[in-house]
């Protein structure tokens, strides 16, 4: 601990006051010093809601690489996809609901007759607010398996794999901080 200087006083012999204050509040000034940087230390010591960046940084770094798989297969597989779909136009047959916590989404289930005349009906696999019973909407499907259906927007078909991006995204990050916090607290 740093201590406060203290010089004998030449007139009476005893020491001054003004420099042990002044000693006092500069080691005082230290230790608060001292303890907020040990405060901040901690803090960056357990980021990540307390939990170690030894934890942290492996489990980020490996569930961001499997996101990035996750990512790369729906991207692949939705090319694909696209690439042999056709268009058509639907008709909402009915809405099938499915509740979740704390609101319902609706499947649409589509009517539709194929490229070669045949009428489907099909669940689609994305969910899409504002569809009501009768309307006509556009849509994609596979010709070889008429049932694998899509409705023919960005969102629906692209949904999936900006979920699996985010993720990635979101676990990498937190990784990598990690990492950076654990190589900045071994230099300490």
């Amino acid at each position: 601990m740093f201590r406060g200087l203290t010089v004998p006083n030449s007139t009476s012999g005893r020491r001054s006051s003004r420099f042990t204050r002044f000693g006092s509040i500069s080691a005082r000034f230290a230790t608060r010093s001292a303890t907020r940087r040990a405060v901040l230390y901690n803090r960056a010591a357990e980021m990540h809601f307390g939990i170690a960046p030894s934890v942290v940084a492996p489990a980020g770094l490996i569930g961001g690489v499997l996101a990035v798989a996750w990512a790369v297969l729906a991207y692949r597989a939705q090319r694909r996809f696209l690439r042999r779909a056709l268009q058509a136009i639907g008709v909402v047959q009915s809405l099938r609901p499915e509740k979740l916590q704390r609101t319902t989404i609706y499947f649409p289930v589509i009517q539709f007759t194929t490229a070669g005349g045949e009428t489907v009906t099909a669940e689609s696999k994305t969910s899409k607010s504002g569809l009501f019973v009768g309307q006509k909407i556009p849509m994609l499907y596979d010709p070889s398996d008429p049932t694998n259906l899509e409705i023919n927007s960005f969102w629906s078909r692209w949904v999936v794999v900006w979920i699996a991006a985010s993720f990635a995204v979101l676990l990498l990050g937190s990784g990598a901080a990690a990492v950076v916090a654990l190589a900045t607290s071994v230099g300490r």
